[in-house]
């Protein structure tokens, strides 16, 4: 699966583009070579998609790695703060994106790693929260398109689409957020579906699927935690029993029923601790 990787351009060129602004720094770096650092006029950032960039070379003069401070009007529209670029030899293999407090509050993750294969596919993505791995992508294993999003935020979005006037009995499901994947943390106890419940559960059986039966493949629930607010989870019966009040990336289908947030589970990624990507 080929996918854009953006910023890759303009940190390869910007020494053409700005050579007044680059500034050799003494000594030798790490990797054996020396350090270039460029810096944007503070009259030009805002025209300019990065405010500063330091690339590293190895003691044959090889671009080693470029790091990118994002100008703050890239920060304010992405989210972006900085991007690290690694090379082997003239090709990039990885590249590591830094996200804002502001966009993790949204989107739950503040890091993004991105392996590239010779062909400039990305063959991996792995999402971070700090240092833990929250979850991972494998191409083309796997394809499914499950956009990261914080489950509070996606009860506000739905509730505007409901809006104020709605009845009680009001059901909103989105196109826009479909297919969803959030953090939250499990709670211990695993509750028997009611009645109400396998009913909402058909109806997205059909809205989704046009299956009536589509309850067969739960039989349980859970509470989940995001922040200060929980929410029933609808638990498939191949994972009841590892639900065991850990934290954990949910994928999901969200759905606003009588003015409350419920979460159709479909699977979910174990987080677990590790160590910062290697610089």
């Amino acid at each position: 699966m080929k996918k854009i990787v953006i910023f890759i351009v303009f940190v390869l060129l910007a020494v053409n583009i700005f050579p007044e602004k680059v500034k050799t720094l003494k000594g030798v770096n790490s990797y054996g070579g020396k350090t270039v650092e460029i810096t944007i006029d503070k009259k030009d950032i805002e025209t300019e998609k990065y405010s500063k960039m330091t690339q590293y070379y190895d003691n044959e003069n090889n671009l080693v790695k470029i790091v990118a401070i994002l100008s703050p009007s890239i920060i304010k529209e992405r989210g972006i703060i900085e991007q690290i670029n690694y090379y082997n030899g003239k090709n990039i293999v990885r590249y590591e994106m830094k996200y804002s407090k502001v966009f993790q509050k949204n989107y739950d993750y503040n890091r993004v790693v991105e392996e590239i294969d010779d062909n400039n596919v990305i063959v991996r993505t792995t999402w971070y929260r700090d240092n833990d791995i929250i979850d991972v992508i494998n191409y083309p294993e796997d394809t499914s398109q499950f956009k990261f999003f914080n489950m509070q935020y996606i009860e506000k979005e739905l509730q505007l689409v409901l809006g104020s006037d709605a009845g009680n009995n009001s059901i909103v499901i989105s196109a826009k957020y479909d297919r969803i994947r959030s953090l939250v943390k499990f709670d211990t106890k695993l509750l028997d579906l009611e009645k109400e419940d396998i009913t909402l559960i058909e109806y997205l059986g059909m809205t989704f699927g046009n299956d009536p039966n589509f309850n067969r493949y739960y039989r349980k629930k859970v509470q989940v935690y995001c922040g200060n607010k929980k929410y029933w989870l609808f638990v498939q019966i191949p994972w009841e029993d590892q639900v065991k009040s850990q934290e954990v990336t949910i994928k999901y289908y969200p759905i606003l029923w009588k003015k409350k947030l419920y979460i159709m589970g479909i699977g979910f990624y174990e987080i677990h601790k590790d160590k910062p990507s290697s610089t």
